[in-house]
């Protein structure tokens, strides 16, 4: 099985920069990008991915904060 990373983030320009950066960092993972939770359930049905990386202000999730905030 390879590593798997989801990218979540609302704004098209942003998660294609990290997208590029986490490819650059994990050649070869499988990398998801998302911007809502479309696709998320079924993302994680297919098992835990070794890494999210989320905007820390999505939109759609007011739930998500930082313990810091």
């Amino acid at each position: 099985m390879s590593f798997r990373v989801i990218v979540l983030d609302d704004n098209p320009d942003d998660r294609e920069l990290v997208l590029r950066q986490v490819r650059a960092e994990f050649p070869g993972a499988d990398t998801l990008a998302l911007p809502d939770m479309n696709g998320l359930d079924e993302a994680l049905a297919r098992g835990t991915p070794g890494l999210v990386v989320t905007d820390l202000d999505l939109r759609w999730a007011p739930a998500i904060r930082p313990s810091w905030s």
